[in-house]
């Protein structure tokens, strides 16, 4: 019999969850929005989060291990009005002339993905040249939304700032942290630099603070 634990995505110890959530839910909260509601949902660590990547900064490449993932960009991708497009940091110099005007907020960045990429290792310090796809959301408003179990990264970002925000999530369980079922709850304060980032801050959220955006 297939489960609700059975068709998530490896944990970070790369176990299969075998624990489903309390069977009441699935009558007490139909839709996302009401685990939402309900404080019924798991998150991953110091999430959700605005990560702000500065010149140089990235995350490399990682799983996040949790149901879905999703990535809102709170700043655009350089783009020349000239020549129309996207200035991606790989094939473009900050520092060149150029006739055309610029707009946007940083050059290179984005998230890189993997062709059949579930089978992609995670290397959160690197491996972010290999990545054979990568998604600058050209406005703001725009969403990624992922499973866990597929493998990204926080391309480098060669000039400017690079904002997002980012919330991992699962249904929680009774086997769940206490200090990851808090979410977006008032309160929240201000958290440090997360691992296998470079050059990039982790500032946790609150329910304040996101009525401020």
């Amino acid at each position: 019999m297939t489960t609700w634990a059975s068709r998530q995505p490896l944990n970070a110890r790369m176990e299969q969850p075998s624990v489903d959530p309390p069977p009441y839910l699935a009558d007490t909260c139909p839709s996302l929005r009401d685990l939402y509601m309900a404080g019924e949902l798991e998150w991953s660590e110091g999430e959700p989060a605005i990560n702000i990547y500065t010149e140089g900064g990235y995350f490399g490449a990682h799983k996040d291990h949790l149901g879905l993932t999703v990535l809102v960009p709170l700043t655009l991708p350089t783009t020349t009005a000239g020549g129309g497009g996207e200035c991606d940091g790989a094939d473009n110099d900050a520092g060149s002339s150029s006739s055309s005007s610029s707009t946007g907020d940083f050059i290179g960045g984005g998230t890189g993905f993997w062709s059949g990429n579930r089978a992609t290792g995670e290397n959160p310090l690197g491996g972010m040249n290999s990545a054979t796809e990568i998604i600058r959301p050209p406005q703001l408003g725009w969403a990624l939304v992922f499973g866990g179990d597929v493998t990204h990264a926080g391309m480098e970002v060669k000039g400017g700032v690079r904002g997002v925000f980012v919330a991992s999530f699962s249904t929680r369980t009774e086997v769940s942290s206490l200090d990851r079922v808090q979410g977006l709850q008032r309160g929240g304060g201000a958290g440090g630099s997360s691992g296998g980032n470079s050059g990039a801050a982790d500032v946790s959220v609150s329910s304040q603070f996101m009525g401020d955006f």
